[in-house]
């Protein structure tokens, strides 16, 4: 028989679920809260907050610099994502190829951009991208291609495409690693009859591990969107949003409007909207994934 939990026993899983419980409400509830009251208010962080209702949100659709972040970040998002998964993909094959011992060696070396900090990731590439002292110029000149040399960073036509690439050499790790750990969990029978039908090994990733490896594909995909489109740290270290406001994503304006210009209640209303915004992306990646899944 089902022995049902007595009260001492709820009481007692209650007490111990009761720290971990208030550390997120005092770390994440609250300050959800809290953004979404000042949000409808204008707020300098010192004096007293007055409550303007949906002026914030008339103020926002209508800012230019907003809009243009917006397109920043979820250019970025989307291409990095773009990049990053097929290319996680194709390591993840290349590797299981390879063999699960043997590509061990492989896969802690290409994981560990993911384990980098943005941070140290922006200041690598802001060094090898430098115009006179990179080192990708250096090479091109040894090249024989000087002609390709720019200020990458510097240079509206290529800054977000390169903040793009950088984003998804980092995060092409984290689906080649969910990718590998799902592929190696498929029995080896399906692959040694579909052998001794002729299909090669494209033709047995393409059939086989796919359609199996569906629900990997669908949390790197949206963990590596997530990521990417909030950059801040990797941006702000590169370029400060520039040239110009070229590359400034959401949170950058965000953080300038908030403590440049100290307007606590706009920053707070693009935070919201960003995060809807995001929210619907969200959404629309799962409805990408929604169908027939197989397990094995």
């Amino acid at each position: 028989m089902a022995q049902h939990p007595t009260r001492r026993n709820i009481i007692f899983g209650i007490l111990l679920l009761a720290p971990a419980a208030a550390a997120i409400i005092a770390t994440t509830l609250l300050p959800v809260l809290s953004n979404l009251v000042i949000a409808f208010q204008e707020w300098n962080g010192f004096s007293a907050a007055t409550w303007i209702g949906f002026d914030n949100f008339r103020n926002a659709f209508s800012d230019k610099y907003f809009i243009d972040s917006m397109k920043a970040s979820f250019f970025i998002g989307i291409v990095s994502t773009l990049g990053a998964v097929p290319l996680g993909v194709l390591l993840a094959a290349c590797i299981f190829k390879v063999g699960k011992y043997e590509g061990s060696a492989y896969r802690v070396v290409l994981f560990v951009p993911v384990m980098i900090p943005l941070a140290i990731i922006g200041l690598l590439f802001t060094f090898l991208l430098n115009p006179e002292m990179g080192l990708l110029n250096k090479l091109l000149e040894m090249l024989g291609m000087g002609g390709l040399q720019r200020a990458w960073l510097a240079n509206p036509d290529t800054v977000l495409w390169v903040i793009a690439i950088i984003g998804a050499w980092r995060m092409a790790g984290l689906t080649m690693m969910l990718v590998f750990a799902s592929m190696i969990s498929i029995p080896g029978e399906l692959f040694e009859s579909s052998r001794l039908d002729g299909a090669g090994y494209p033709r047995q990733f393409v059939s086989i591990v796919l359609p199996l490896v569906r629900p990997s594909l669908q949390v790197s995909t949206v963990f590596s969107f997530i990521v990417l489109v909030s950059t801040y740290d990797l941006v702000y270290i590169m370029t400060r949003g520039g040239p110009g406001t070229v590359s400034q994503t959401v949170p950058i304006y965000m953080m300038k409007t908030a403590f440049t210009y100290s307007n606590f209640g706009y920053s707070a209303t693009l935070g919201l909207l960003f995060s809807l915004a995001g929210i619907l992306a969200i959404f629309l990646l799962q409805r990408l994934f929604k169908g027939e899944t197989y397990e094995v």
